[in-house]
Parts: C-alpha cells; structure tokens; sequence
C-alpha cells in the first residue's frame, strides 16, 4: 500500500538528502545492467553496471545527453524495461532480482510516473484521468473525489475539473499530468522529461511549483532531463550520465564547481579550456601543476592520482575570469584582445583573444569593452581546475 501524504511530509522534515535516520532507501540500485539488441543482432549498452540510492524525501535528477541511458534506467526502476542483471529495491522490498528470477510488474511497484507526452486519456475529463490511478486501486468513491479536488488545488487549476486534455494548453495538461501522479500519495515519483514541452515561461513557474509540492509532499523523485539549468534549479543531487554509466554524483554545486571530467564540465556549464599534461603528481593539498600552451599553471585536482604525464584539461568558468585594462597581481594572468562584447541582459560577455585561443569573461552590471581593446584577463588559483579527459578523441 502507499503511505499516506502525511508520512511522507515527515520524511521531508528530516532533510532533504538525509538518509532519514534507520528508514531505508527508497530506491537502491546495485549492479544495473540492460543491453539493447538490434535488428543486425548488434548488442547496444543501454545501462553500463549502474548503482544508485534515493534517499527519503530527496530529489535526484538523471542529466544526460540523448541516448546515454537515463531514460532507460528510470523505466527499469519504473518496471516498464527489464534489466539484464542487478538488482533494485523500492521502498526496502526488492523489485527485481537477475539472480533470483525476480521482476515485479510495474502496477505493483507503488510508484508514479509522469511522461514526457503526459499520457492523459483524451476521452476522459481532467477528474477522470486523475482518479483513475485510485480507481485501479480499488479506493472508494467518496476518498477519491476527495482526493482529486485536492490534487487540483495543489496544481493550480480547480476550475479545469470537467475539461477534457484537447481543451487544455501544455502547460495545463502538466499540471493534470502531475495532480495524476501526487494524488496516489506514492513515496516515489519517476519524471521522464516532463517540462520538455512546454514554453520557457511556463518551465520555469512549473519548476517551482514542482519543488513546491515536493518539499510540501515530501515524495522521493527521480527525475530525467537533459537541461542543465533544469537539472541545477530542480535537484538535490545531479547524476550525471555517460554511455550508461553516472560519471559523477553529487549537488549541483559541487558537480558544477568540482567537475571530475571534461565531459562533466562541459555538460553542466560553459568552460574555457587548456589541453596539458601534468608535470607534478596531485599533491596533499590536492593540487596539481599542468604543463600548457600558455605555460605551467598550478590547478585543483579533480584526481588524487594524476600521474607525470597524464593528459588533462585545465577548465575555468567565464564568470570566475576578471578584465583589467592595467596588469593585474594576480598569479594566472594572460595578455589579449577583444573579440567580441555581447550584452545578454542577465549579465555581459566579452571573447578575448589570447594568442590562438578565444576565452569567455562573463560579469554582472560591467560595461562593455570596446572591441580591440588591449586587456588582462585573471583568475584566482582555487577556480581553476584540473579535470580527466574521458574522450581523448572529443574536441
């Protein structure tokens, strides 16, 4: 059976991210593997040996690019695609087990799941198609009418009871779509892609709506995207995903500040990039000197283990980059042109020529720099960062 709204409120309370005392996992994942077969019989991994834990209360999102998998590993977890091997366990009972023949169906795994395309039933009323899921639970009619003008208010459109998907605009059938999946007061929502189509303005109100209704709810979510400011606005921890493997777990800052990979880096934000090699091992204060067209530098380590020689990438972010027209004290420093300066509202961009290369500053409330400028661009030592190049072959 599902627990009630109110239980999962008080694993809210505890924290999100909290393993929530002596309460298990909601979802653990352990050794997760699921292989495509072609037509041509070519095998394809889908999900490359994958663990993963969802805490009680916490929202976890899977970023990736298409076809690396997170789709795939979210409908093995829903039941709607069987693994290969592994295991995985919901809520403290196993769902399925390669080693003792064990796959529980999917109406049996206790559990809602919002689908990129919504999946409303066009012939059913907006009230319909929220009751159904309490309906095939058999709960009674007076609980359910209850509990689906109650799932409305929380979403925002009482007045769209009666109204059927084809009279409702994207955003509002999302809002159907969701009330469909909080009403069953499941402790654990599945998101595939749920705000993929819907316009900018209404993502961002639906974003913060949906961390409204969680942190009110207090349900477990496991969500799927391949935006990362979806993934940085929505996540307590962001996994990212890699030819069917997490590369990295972690909170949005810290997979953002602290990338363990180019691919990371790159995925999660704009980069300016140097190729080097390491020229001494990471050191106890975990940094690392690398070898670059522009000289040594001295980086944060993303590895305890670089070795003399290891290829790397040495990574800033626009925003941690200072302009100055006199040279500045700072250690890493470099002489260059304006390219560029662009205006983006929310803050400037210039594009500096140093040498061969072109580098990102980004700033708030600066004026733009005259093209041609001669200027320095800086950056402290503890932003810039020394990260492993998964794809020697990516450009």
């Amino acid at each position: 059976m599902s627990t009630q709204v109110g239980n999962s409120a008080n694993m809210a309370a505890q924290g999100a991210g909290s393993a929530g005392g002596n309460k298990p996992n909601i979802v653990e994942v352990r050794s997760l593997i699921k292989h495509f077969h072609r037509e041509d019989k070519t095998v394809v991994p889908a999900i490359d040996t994958v663990d993963l834990d969802v805490h009680p209360g916490e929202f976890v999102v899977l970023l990736g690019p298409s076809g690396c998998g997170k789709t795939t590993l979210l409908r093995c977890i829903a039941g709607l695609e069987k693994p290969d091997t592994g295991s995985i366990q919901i809520q403290g009972k196993k769902v399925f087990d390669s080693d003792m023949g064990l796959v529980v169906p999917p109406e049996r795994r206790n559990i809602s799941m919002i689908f990129q395309s919504y999946a409303l039933w066009p012939h059913m009323s907006a009230f319909d198609n929220i009751a159904y899921p309490l309906q095939s639970r058999n709960v009674p009619k007076a609980s359910i009418a209850e509990r689906v003008h109650g799932a409305l208010k929380l979403v925002g459109i009482p007045e769209l009871v009666q109204q059927y998907p084809a009279q409702m605009s994207g955003g509002q059938q999302q809002r159907i779509a969701l009330a469909r999946a909080i009403v069953s007061n499941d402790d654990l929502v599945l998101f595939d892609e749920p705000l993929s189509n819907v316009d900018a303005k209404v993502r961002e109100q639906l974003r913060i709506e949906l961390l409204e209704m969680q942190r009110k709810l207090g349900f477990s979510a496991l969500y799927v995207t391949h935006d990362q400011t979806e993934a940085m606005a929505l996540a307590h921890r962001v996994a990212i995903i890699r030819q069917g493997k997490i590369v990295q777990i972690g909170s949005p800052r810290d997979v953002y500040e602290r990338p363990s990979s180019r691919y990371v880096a790159r995925f999660v934000g704009t980069t300016n990039e140097l190729n080097g090699s390491v020229v001494s091992p990471t050191g106890g204060d975990g940094t690392v000197r690398v070898s670059t067209e522009f000289g040594e530098i001295v980086a944060q380590s993303s590895s305890t283990s670089f070795k003399i020689g290891d290829k790397v990438a040495v990574v800033i972010r626009p925003e941690r980059c200072t302009l100055s027209i006199a040279e500045p004290t700072a250690p890493i420093k470099w002489s260059g042109t304006i390219e560029a300066a662009l205006f983006l509202g929310s803050h400037t961009e210039h594009v500096v020529r140093i040498g061969e290369r072109t580098f990102l500053e980004w700033s708030v409330g600066s004026e733009l720099r005259e093209v041609g400028t001669r200027v320095w661009l800086a950056v402290a030592p503890e932003h810039v960062r020394a990260v492993t190049i998964l794809d020697p072959t990516e450009k």
